[in-house]
């Protein structure tokens, strides 16, 4: 099988001040920005390891619907997450792309639509998550926002997965199927 892993980096420009500089407390951070269907995703760019097209998966018993099963990346076990059933959002076509994010000392590969790049965001991280969101166990979310009319999920790529879901890996799900 050909794995067409691609790397996530674009060439970014540097805005250059057109005034006085001013100072600001405003945080800008990079993110990969993948397609929900029609919302959007931000993954930490300092969490991402890879991107690189679905690969055949083995399910696991027990696990939360969102987790498809265990695909190999690299000669690694990995469990793979469909991002759209993890948000609740409708997952009515197969993904094309999968990103590879560190967990900890852990892989887990997200099931996306598209990878569209390499984007710098402002005070995306330091956001808040509606009261009605913001005490959701173990929420994958940090933020929502709003980018070019589309709603954007900023995830939590230490969150993707419970510690639960984490010991039913490890201990090969009860049972494979």
């Amino acid at each position: 099988m050909h794995d067409e892993s691609v790397a996530v980096e674009m060439p970014l420009k540097a805005a250059e001040p057109s005034g006085p500089v001013r100072e600001t407390t405003e945080t800008r951070q990079h993110f990969v920005l993948a397609r929900l269907g029609s919302s959007l995703c931000a993954l930490p760019l300092g969490a991402v390891i890879e991107t690189l097209r679905p690969v055949p998966l083995l399910a696991v018993q027990g696990m939360p619907p969102f987790v498809l099963g265990l695909g190999v990346l690299r000669g690694q076990a990995v469990p793979v997450i469909d991002a759209r059933i993890l948000l609740g959002l409708d997952a009515s076509t197969p993904p094309l792309r999968l990103v590879s994010v560190r967990v900890g000392h852990r892989q887990v590969a997200l099931a996306v639509g598209e990878v569209l790049g390499v984007r710098e965001l402002a005070d995306v991280a330091a956001s808040e998550l509606p009261p009605l969101l913001a005490h959701a166990e173990a929420q994958p979310l940090q933020g929502l926002h709003v980018l070019g009319g589309e709603l954007l999920h900023v995830l939590a790529c230490a969150r993707l997965l419970s510690a639960d879901a984490w010991r039913l890996i490890d201990q090969g799900g009860g049972g494979q199927t």
